[in-house]
């Protein structure tokens, strides 16, 4: 295997753990605000599209 194709996989790896954990983030801050209900509306999103 050549080093581009680690290096790529390794960005793709590293940009998918980034995307996890901000949306973790912003689940918790919503539940800490108290406001459920935004977080509960931004889980149903992806299921009306």
């Amino acid at each position: 295997m050549r080093k581009g194709a680690i290096d790529t996989d390794t960005i793709g790896k590293f940009i998918l753990f980034v995307v996890v954990l901000a949306i973790l983030v912003f689940f918790i801050i919503s539940l800490m605000n108290n406001s459920s209900s935004l977080a509960l509306k931004t889980l149903m999103l992806p299921k009306l599209w």
